[in-house]
This record gives structure tokens, C-alpha cells and sequence, in this order.
């Protein structure tokens, strides 16, 4: 399998003291011949533990792109990690649901409001 770095990887890469960097390559192609990436809950992508970094990459089957790669303790507030619950579906359609309730408990309101104005009157 073969592995690419994304252009905010490389950024990231290089951010690395030198000494860093190449363990980090390293460990990734080692990884991939051992299979040692872990699957991120609820979402594509996998983690790589090196020490206190992670490298955080997705894998298709053919190729491993890696897109991020930074201390464990803001990594995952860099990721953009897709929210795919399985009742997500259905929370949305409730949302637009109750969403469609409060419209119509507002124009209902405003027809009271008017009735009333119109019986003082």
C-alpha cells in the first residue's frame, strides 16, 4: 500500500523538530506494513500513536493519505470529523419537524393576536 501526505500534512510535517520528523515517516511506513492504524470512533478516519503525536490519515484500500499530524492534546480539535451517527437522519428530520410545529404555533398566535385586537376594537 502506498501512503501521500495532504498539503496541511506536510505543513504540519514540517513543523516537527527534524529529529521527529523522520521517526514519524518511519512509524508510518512501518504502520502500514503492520496494520497498526486505529479506527477513530464514529468517523473514517484512523490514528497513528508516535509518543505524545498522532498522525491521523484515511485509508481507501489502495492508498493511506495522511491529512494531519500533531500533539495528542490539540490533534482532534484540528480534524474536521464528519458526524456520522446512525440516528442522525432521524434527528434531523425531527429538528425540521419541530421546526415546522413552532411556525405554525407563531402564525397561529398572530391570528389570535389579530381576532383579539379586532373584538377591542
Amino acid at each position: 500500500m502506498t501512503f501521500e501526505f495532504t498539503r496541511r500534512a506536510q505543513k504540519d510535517m514540517l513543523k516537527l523538530p527534524k529529529d521527529l520528523r523522520q521517526k514519524v515517516f518511519e512509524k508510518i511506513e512501518n504502520a502500514i506494513k503492520n496494520s497498526k492504524f486505529e479506527q477513530l470512533t464514529d468517523s473514517e478516519f484512523k490514528k497513528l500513536r508516535i509518543g505524545k503525536y498522532r498522525v491521523i490519515a484515511i485509508d481507501d484500500g489502495k492508498k493511506l493519505t495522511i491529512h494531519r499530524i500533531g500533539h495528542r492534546k490539540n490533534i482532534y480539535k484540528k480534524i474536521q470529523i464528519p458526524f456520522t451517527h446512525p440516528n442522525l437522519k432521524n434527528l434531523l428530520e425531527r429538528i425540521k419537524l419541530f421546526g415546522r410545529v413552532i411556525s405554525l404555533c407563531r402564525q397561529e398566535e398572530l391570528i389570535f393576536e389579530e381576532e383579539k385586537s379586532s373584538l377591542l376594537m
